[in-house]
């Protein structure tokens, strides 16, 4: 009786074990690339004011543009925190800077940006310095 229990229990085991290596999947990451995002060609660092403000905004690869990100800066003291659809920092957000922001880091994060096939892109952030241009 214990043989046939024995014989029974290990042909389960062998059954259970066939079911469940039929079951593994195999999963293959594949590691991209992507592209970081500038300003004017720059990416971190001190940035000309007027080349932060330039109308060609946020770029970062031909094929991925950028939608929308959030950017950070001091305004008469106070911190300023705005969310902008779009690759390009606007106006007022450039005089503001240009009044009271030279030299003062700005941050610009949670960048998002949409490949021409369609795919979104969580991209990296940047810290830009303006800095008036003496050239």
């Amino acid at each position: 009786m214990w043989k046939a229990r024995r014989l029974l229990y290990s042909f389960f085991l062998l059954a259970h074990s066939t079911v469940l290596a039929q079951q593994t999947e195999h999963i293959q990451l594949k590691k991209m690339l992507v592209p970081l995002p500038s300003v004017s060609g720059v990416q971190d660092g001190e940035i000309p004011y007027y080349l932060l403000c330039s109308p060609e905004g946020l770029h970062c690869s031909d094929t991925i543009k950028v939608t929308s990100f959030k950017i950070h800066y001091v305004h008469q003291d106070s911190d300023v925190e705005l969310s902008i659809a779009g690759n390009r920092i606007p106006d007022s957000v450039c005089a503001q800077i240009g009044y009271d922001g030279i030299g003062i880091p700005v941050f610009i994060t949670c960048i998002f940006g949409k490949s021409d096939s369609g795919r979104e892109y969580a991209l990296w952030s940047m810290n830009l310095t303006p800095v008036r241009d003496e050239d």
